[in-house]
């Protein structure tokens, strides 16, 4: 598939730590977390860590329980599970179980309660069924670097290599697209445009439509922009991310490489910025051009077959 490719920096760049933008570093600095808020079962989470060259997350200190636990909005998956061995806990990673931090009463649970959720309001270790809905944590070593990047002077498409241009975030919605357009979605041009509640950063909405089959949204005419202005009217929401960026002169582009032939910029926007911005539509006012790494809901183009 073909991948559009952005000259940024700030897009393709590792942070100081070694890890990529969006991630963070443990406390020994081996190796990068990487926070998924969106729901799945133990085995389909540590599938999409380990398809991206990771494991879900092992834990060996309490500096990197308190990293973690305060950059997850809810309960959580961690890499612990004694499936194998009952009471006997192993990391996925293979590493020793040398920390814990259980709640009160131990490790001790049910019948199938095997494998380590973390509750958000306590920031205590549990041991629930592995089939539970949770947001997860995946780890890399922060030697990974993940697909390999291009450098390039201007957007270009490459077919031959692939170039992120985003986070290294692994995308977890798996439905495929629909071949006709429902009633609680909007169709113009090929596309069906579908709003989604999750609130994520920009890049990790592009990996969800991009596992749909399609990006975020570009907007063309003034038909597809206001069925998305009524979409937020619907959900009562004010702003979701598009599939527009910004670089420092103001342009905007849109990732999908459609042309940029429609605009409708909010009032004193885009505004001017020393690093590429992303776009988000605002509810009767227009388009903004905020941080990437800010967590809005979103808006996809899904082609239709």
């Amino acid at each position: 598939m073909l991948t559009l490719i952005l000259a940024s920096l700030a897009i393709l760049a590792l942070g100081d730590n070694g890890c990529p933008a969006g991630s963070f570093s443990s406390f020994n600095g081996d190796k990068c977390f990487h926070v998924v808020e969106l729901e799945a079962t133990f085995r389909k989470a540590e599938s999409i860590c380990v398809n991206f060259g990771g494991h879900l997350a092992s834990i060996h200190n309490k500096y990197d329980n308190t990293f973690v636990e305060e950059n997850v909005s809810g309960d959580f998956w961690l890499g612990g599970t004694d499936q194998s061995s009952n009471d006997v806990w192993n990391w996925t990673d293979g590493s020793h179980f040398d920390y814990f931090k259980w709640a009160a009463g131990g490790p001790f649970h049910q019948l199938y309660d095997d494998c380590i959720l973390v509750d958000k309001l306590s920031g205590l270790w549990q041991g629930k069924h592995c089939n539970k809905q949770a947001y997860f944590v995946c780890e890399t070593s922060s030697t990974t670097s993940g697909p390999q990047s291009c450098s390039t002077p201007k957007p270009v498409y490459c077919p031959t290599c692939t170039c992120p241009t985003i986070p290294w975030i692994p995308p977890v919605i798996t439905e495929r697209p629909h071949t006709q357009c429902s009633l609680q979605t909007f169709c113009d041009g090929g596309y069906e445009y579908r709003y989604f509640p999750q609130q994520l950063t920009w890049a990790t909405a592009r990996l969800t439509c991009q596992s749909l089959g399609g990006d975020l949204a570009s907007i063309h005419n003034t038909h597809v922009f206001a069925f998305i202005d009524e979409m937020l009217l619907q959900a009562h929401q004010y702003l979701a991310w598009i599939g527009g960026q910004v670089d420092s002169s103001g342009q905007i582009s849109w990732i999908d490489g459609s042309r940029v032939d429609f605009l409708h910029w909010a009032t004193n926007n885009p505004h001017h910025r020393t690093m590429v911005t992303c776009a988000v539509a605002r509810r009767v006012k227009g388009w903004e051009n905020i941080d990437c790494d800010y967590k809005k809901r979103f808006i996809c183009e899904i082609p239709l077959s």
